[in-house]
């Protein structure tokens, strides 16, 4: 017959374990220590790989791009890609939070019209001066500058009105390397969206006259600069009005594209493309252009437009905004109507 107790010689082997090992929730609680500790290691490590990774594709197209676009111009490109990144890094150390700050986005669409405006004025110095330049460098330089202004104008008086939050930043702030990526992001974006017009700066003597292509680029910069200026205000009008409150705009250039500003940006930028490619081909512009079209140049050029509608429509533009938009109306039939009837970025003309 078993006894209910244990023998004196098993209940002392037993208290010997115990003693030596701890009790059983002690080793639980240890073993729950040790795996939060690890939980929490793994999101770091993941989170710096992915900061690395990024880093080596984002300086290795840009070292890349400053090459192949202009070798006698090579290092001021390099100078003003230099130049990109400092000024992003001398504002991410405030905005970061490292001094015992509050992060935040308050400046960050400012500091990328601020790397505009100071990588033109360096391409102008290197240049030797605003008079040095033609009419098309000019008319392109000038285009630069006049976009930034009013769309870093504009972006900073919003972010402030909305208490210095953007809702693209909800999630990145969290992790201080994907807050970090998107500054350097900002900085390649500034470099390589303009990199035309700095291109078209290195050019020491350009006689070229101006053609019917330069005034195409001209006037979808003007057509794009328009859309972008007017979507941006509809829309600011709309969130302004009291009784929008909770809904989604659907009139004006929003009635005939879900992101007219975005479509206008993009097409901006390809006009300025199409301006300095009459530069840089020269004339006669058919018959140079089977030639320069063998050249790596003018794929470091088209890059230009081709990064920017890849960036705003899958990176950080229209697929974020989707994604929101559709969060908060997705069950409303009007904006599924909205949805099936008008298209995502190019505008429906009839």
């Amino acid at each position: 017959m078993s006894s209910s107790r244990a023998s004196p010689r098993l209940k002392a082997k037993r208290d010997s374990i115990t003693s030596e090992h701890g009790s059983g929730s002690e080793s639980s609680e240890h073993l729950t220590s040790t795996q939060s500790t690890s939980t929490k290691g793994t999101p770091i490590l993941k989170s710096l790989l992915i900061f690395l990774c990024a880093q080596a594709i984002i300086h290795g197209i840009t070292q890349v791009l400053a090459y192949y676009s202009s070798k006698s111009g090579h290092q001021t490109l390099q100078n003003l890609l230099l130049l990109s990144f400092s000024i992003q890094m001398f504002v991410f150390v405030h905005a970061s939070g490292l001094f015992g700050n509050e992060r935040t986005e308050r400046f960050y669409d400012l500091t990328g019209s601020c790397t505009y405006i100071s990588n033109i004025i360096y391409s102008i110095h290197r240049h030797g001066g605003w008079h040095s330049l033609s009419h098309r460098q000019k008319f392109v330089t000038l285009s630069v500058v006049i976009w930034s202004i009013r769309l870093g104008s504009f972006l900073f008086s919003r972010i402030n009105r909305e208490g210095g939050v953007d809702s693209r930043f909800t999630e990145i702030k969290k992790s201080l390397f994907r807050f970090c990526n998107a500054w350097i992001l900002q900085g390649a974006w500034c470099w390589i969206t303009a990199l035309p017009v700095y291109v078209m700066n290195t050019v020491k003597n350009d006689t070229n006259a101006m053609v019917g292509l330069d005034f195409v680029g001209l006037m979808l910069w003007l057509v794009g600069f328009c859309f972008e200026v007017t979507a941006d205000s509809q829309k600011n009008a709309f969130r302004e009005d009291s009784a929008n409150k909770g809904k989604f705009i659907k009139s004006g250039l929003w009635s005939i594209s879900r992101h007219p500003n975005y479509f206008g940006e993009i097409t901006l930028w390809f006009g300025i493309f199409l301006t300095v490619l009459s530069g840089v081909i020269g004339q006669p512009l058919f018959d140079n252009f089977i030639t320069f079209a063998k050249s790596s140049q003018l794929y470091c050029l088209l890059f230009s437009p081709v990064f920017v509608y890849l960036l705003l429509n899958y990176v950080s533009g229209v697929n974020l905004l989707e994604k929101s938009a559709d969060e908060k109306w997705g069950r409303n039939a009007d904006y599924q109507k909205y949805k099936k009837t008008t298209p995502v970025l190019f505008p429906k003309l009839f």
